[in-house]
C-alpha cells in the first residue's frame, strides 16, 4: 500500500540532509533572511580572541568610551541641555593619585589570584595522588591508612 505522506516525509528529510551537507543550496525566504540578520552579530564575544583576554577587554573599553563620547556629542549638538549639564557630561581630568591607588589595588588582586591559583594547583595535585593511590591494586578502601597521606586531617583537603 502506497503512503504518500511517508514519501513526502522521506523526500523532505533527504532535502534537509543534502542542504546540511552543502550539496544543494538552501532556499532562503524573506523571513529566513530577516531571522538571520536579527541573529547575526548580536552579542560581543565573551571569550578572548587570539591576542588574549587583556586585548579583548581593552577593545570593549574603547568601544564603550566611544559610545559614551558619541552620546555626549549628540547631546551637545542638540543644544537643549543647559551649560551646567553639558559641563557635567564632559570628561573629567584623571587624578594621578587615583590611578596609583587603582594600580596598587590591581597588583594586590593579581597577587591574591596567583596565590589562589597556586593553592588550586596544589589541591589538584593532592587529589590526583589520592586517585592514583586508590586506583593501585591492593590499596582500595579499607586496605591502607590514607593511601599514602601522612596523617588523616593534615592534608590540604582537610581545610586546615
Amino acid at each position: 500500500m502506497h503512503k504518500p505522506h511517508l514519501a513526502e516525509s522521506y523526500h523532505k528529510e533527504l532535502i534537509a540532509t543534502l542542504q546540511a551537507k552543502g550539496k544543494i543550496p538552501r532556499q532562503m525566504t524573506v523571513a529566513d533572511e530577516r531571522r538571520a540578520n536579527e541573529n547575526a552579530n548580536t552579542a560581543p564575544r565573551i571569550f578572548p580572541g587570539p591576542l588574549g583576554k587583556e586585548a579583548a577587554l581593552d577593545g570593549m573599553l574603547r568601544r564603550a568610551e566611544a559610545q559614551v563620547e558619541a552620546a555626549a556629542a549628540a547631546g551637545r549638538a542638540q543644544g537643549q541641555q543647559g551649560q551646567a549639564q553639558a559641563q557635567a557630561r564632559e570628561r573629567r581630568k584623571r587624578d594621578p593619585e587615583e590611578r596609583k591607588r587603582i594600580e596598587a589595588r590591581l597588583g594586590q588582586l593579581e597577587a591574591e589570584l596567583a596565590a589562589e591559583r597556586a593553592l588550586r594547583r596544589g589541591l589538584e595535585g593532592e587529589m590526583a595522588e589520592v586517585r592514583e593511590s586508590l586506583s593501585r591494586p591492593g590499596t582500595g578502601a579499607g586496605v591502607g591508612m590514607g593511601g599514602g597521606l601522612s596523617r588523616p586531617g593534615t592534608g590540604a583537603l582537610s581545610g586546615r
